[in-house]
Order: C-alpha cells, then sequence, then structure tokens
C-alpha cells in the first residue's frame, strides 16, 4: 500500500500504477517533489526527481473579449483587473505587448511602477492604468500579470485589445461666446 498526499487514503498495488492527487492549493514552490514510501515498510520510498513547479493561478479579466478600445491620453485611467488562487506573493507586474501573445511583453509604457503592483487581496486585484501617449497603438494588444516571485504565474488577457489615438479639444479661452463671433478650434492629437 501507498499513502497519497496528506491523506490517509491507502493505494494497495504491488505492481506501481496511479492514484488521483489534487495539487494543493496551499502550495507555491519551484523545488515540489513527490515522495512515494510504503506504509508497511518506511524505509521503502522513492523521491521524484527532477523538482517541479507549483504555481499560482492568475486569470486577468479585464480588459478581455469585447473590451471597448482604450484611448491612448483618456483622461480617466482604464482599470486592469484579475484574479489569483493560492499563497502568493505581495506583488506582481503587469506588462504589455501591442503584438498580441507573441509578444514582446514590456512594462506598461510610461509607467515605471507597473513592475511593482500589490497583486490585491481577497484573490483579486487592480490597476488603474492611464494609458501614456509613449504605448504603441494596436488592435491585437494583450495584458500580461506575472507573480514577481514565480514569474511562471502569469495571466493574459482574453481577446485582443485596441488601443488607439485619442483627439482631445483645448480649452476655449473667452467663453462665453457669442452667437456669429468667428472662434479658431483647436486640438491635440494623442497616439
Amino acid at each position: 500500500p501507498v499513502q497519497i498526499g496528506g491523506s490517509a487514503q491507502l493505494y494497495d498495488n504491488n505492481q506501481g500504477g496511479t492514484a488521483p492527487w489534487a495539487v494543493p492549493t496551499d502550495v507555491r514552490s519551484q523545488q515540489c517533489r513527490i515522495k512515494v514510501q510504503s506504509s508497511i515498510n518506511a524505509n521503502n520510498y522513492a523521491i521524484s526527481t527532477p523538482a517541479f513547479l507549483i504555481k499560482n493561478r492568475i486569470t486577468v479579466t479585464s480588459p478581455t473579449t469585447g473590451t471597448p478600445e482604450w484611448l491612448v491620453g483618456n483622461i480617466t485611467p482604464y482599470v486592469i483587473q484579475w484574479s489569483y488562487e493560492g499563497p502568493s506573493t505581495t506583488t506582481v507586474k503587469i506588462e504589455y505587448s501591442e503584438n498580441g501573445d507573441t509578444g514582446p511583453f514590456v512594462l506598461l509604457p510610461g509607467i515605471p511602477t507597473a513592475g511593482n503592483v500589490s497583486i490585491g487581496s481577497g484573490g483579486t486585484g487592480s490597476f488603474n492604468w492611464t494609458i501614456s501617449t509613449l504605448t504603441p497603438l494596436t488592435t491585437t494588444g494583450k495584458i500580461k500579470v506575472t507573480d514577481i516571485g514565480i514569474p511562471l504565474a502569469t495571466g493574459k488577457s482574453a481577446g485582443n485589445l485596441r488601443v488607439i489615438g485619442n483627439v482631445v479639444p483645448d480649452e476655449l479661452i473667452g467663453s462665453p461666446l457669442k452667437i456669429g463671433d468667428p472662434y479658431n478650434i483647436t486640438w491635440t492629437l494623442l497616439g
């Protein structure tokens, strides 16, 4: 008989075999191993090699498929949101790709603090992104949120994020305006 995990369940198979095992939700490590031990003879055991990884599950929940386009230089920030499961690091980094899943992924352009963001609490996190004019425009953008402690623990946004240019009218000076008076309207093109 062989005991699996921390449970008291024994599997009696003298020929080897398989047994169901739920990956623990309270472990996050790059040095995991499995020990298989005889319940009859404690000196009869084996430990798996090489070590394997158990990582957090991170899911980007916004933006996602169907998110309307996001405007460069918009005054109101856009909210990047994610959920996470498992014992987590305290920080994540948030990256952007203008080329979809193929990348490269870079920290949110113009936002150096995107490399050290609180993961959140209660299984969810968010970051307000005011999109810099340095951000490349795209119709195939992706957002990636990565656990700083285990870089393989990452989540990417679903669907393609459209980041488009923006036209911002300049402030009207001389208001109130009089009916019929000529006036030059000016604007700034972003992106």
